[in-house]
């Protein structure tokens, strides 16, 4: 950083608003019409409820960040986004526990390149022999969720798209920036602790990417710059 660099950082609170104020722009431009919103966010919010936030504190700050409802889409976005970061902070645990710095997880799960663009500084190739860890953190956390989604199955059910995407990085657009195309620009998930999406236990290769489709993945699974949902119901 040259001299004189000016760092501005936001307000913590500021920032999860406006995050969040995203987070539903994105579900009220994308989520299709005739999804039964009422009940997806009834059972959503039953899940969240529900879930343990012990040693959790991503999820509790989000879990306590209002969701208005006076739109359904906005809601169960934020509902969407909420869960997942359940997982993610489930995650975190586990990757630590596995013997993995974050900065490890994040290169062995996304490589070199991505783990700088996320915000991590001069990150290096992790030995290939570290991935069984990684793989070993994967399945703990799938673990740690599967007393919240057994213990309500028809609501688990039913809100089983945003489980499946509950583990990918999010792509939000940021509202009121465009790219030179005139289309909104996404937001990749920021950088932080190694909140990985899962993409399964393939070759992962000494500091590689893993095969995966171009563009950031959204909370629903769309990449930036398309328009693709999974089932609702």
């Amino acid at each position: 950083m040259s001299a004189g660099a000016t760092i501005l950082v936001t307000v913590a609170e500021e920032a999860a608003a406006c995050y969040a104020q995203a987070v539903r722009a994105w579900g009220r431009a994308h989520i299709p019409a005739d999804v039964d919103l009422e009940r997806f966010n009834h059972l959503a919010q039953q899940l969240i409820d529900a879930a343990d936030a012990d040693a959790l504190p991503l999820f509790a700050g989000w879990r306590t960040q209002p969701c208005p409802d006076d739109d359904p889409a906005d809601a169960a976005m934020q509902r969407v986004h909420v869960l997942r970061e359940h997982r993610g902070a489930c995650h975190l645990a586990a990757v630590r526990l596995c013997g993995l710095s974050a900065r490890e997880a994040m290169v062995i799960n996304l490589g070199v390149e991505r783990a700088a663009h996320y915000g991590w500084r001069e990150p290096e190739p992790v030995d290939a022999t570290r991935i069984p860890r990684w793989q070993r953190a994967e399945r703990i956390t799938d673990e740690m969720q599967m007393p919240l989604y057994a213990r309500d199955r028809p609501a688990a059910h039913r809100v089983r798209p945003a489980r499946r995407c509950a583990d990918r990085p999010l792509a939000i657009p940021v509202p009121g920036r465009a790219d030179r195309s005139g289309r909104h620009r996404r937001t990749a998930d920021r950088g932080r602790h190694g909140r990985l999406h899962r993409s399964g236990h393939g070759t992962a290769r000494h500091g590689s990417r893993r095969p995966q489709a171009d563009g950031p993945m959204s909370a629903c699974g769309v990449q930036d710059g398309g328009d693709r949902m999974p089932r609702w119901s």
